[in-house]
């Protein structure tokens, strides 16, 4: 966290936001819209997953306001999420999960939910919620729309890797070798090659 979060804010990064923030995105796939023969394409899993994630963080008010959430707890499932949107790498379209998580990124910083302050990552807790209800209702058109060619303008329009993330995936590089799920190291090698 040193590498990429501002001291103040460590503190809400753990395990069980996330744990609760994954709660959220899998309530959210249940709440439709149900297009069984969509006609998204490739671009369905990403916009689906894209939907899951933004519901997950668009209830937190509402969850908060209803004592299912304190407020301590509604920060960390934002700080969690907003920092779990940054990549080693920018992915290419076919790793839906991970296009899902450039575009989101993006959306948040194009809203001012997140700021880099002297190369670290500064979540304005404000502005989170607020972005997160924005992305999710432009996503559920998308759905109900069920073009295609908008949903490719959506995810392309929102696909965007920035200096921003580019800093932090640097970062996280240095930090950490794993990459996209592959632990690169001499065990894994001898051990990938031995079966």
């Amino acid at each position: 966290m040193d590498a990429i979060l501002v001291k103040e804010q460590h503190k809400y990064y753990d395990s069980e936001a996330r744990h609760l923030f994954v709660i959220g995105h899998e309530n959210t796939h249940s709440l439709g819209p149900n297009l069984p023969n969509s006609k998204l394409g490739k671009y369905s899993h990403i916009i689906e997953e894209n939907k899951a994630d933004m519901g997950s963080m668009a209830f937190l008010d509402l969850l908060t306001a209803q004592g299912y959430y304190t407020e301590e707890t509604k920060k960390a499932i934002i700080i969690t999420a907003v920092v779990d949107t940054f990549l080693k790498v920018k992915p290419n379209l076919s790793q839906a999960h991970r296009v899902r998580t450039v575009m989101q990124n993006y959306y948040l910083f194009k809203r001012g939910a997140y700021e880099i302050k002297d190369g670290l990552i500064h979540v304005n807790f404000d502005k989170v919620v607020k972005a997160a209800n924005e992305m999710l209702a432009e996503i559920i058109r998308v759905q109900l729309d069920d073009d295609i060619t908008k949903a490719e303008k959506y995810v392309n329009d929102n696909f965007v890797w920035t200096d921003e993330m580019q800093l932090i995936g640097e970062k996280l590089q240095k930090e950490n070798k794993e990459l996209n799920g592959k632990l690169e190291t001499e065990l894994a090698d001898k051990l990938l090659a031995e079966n």
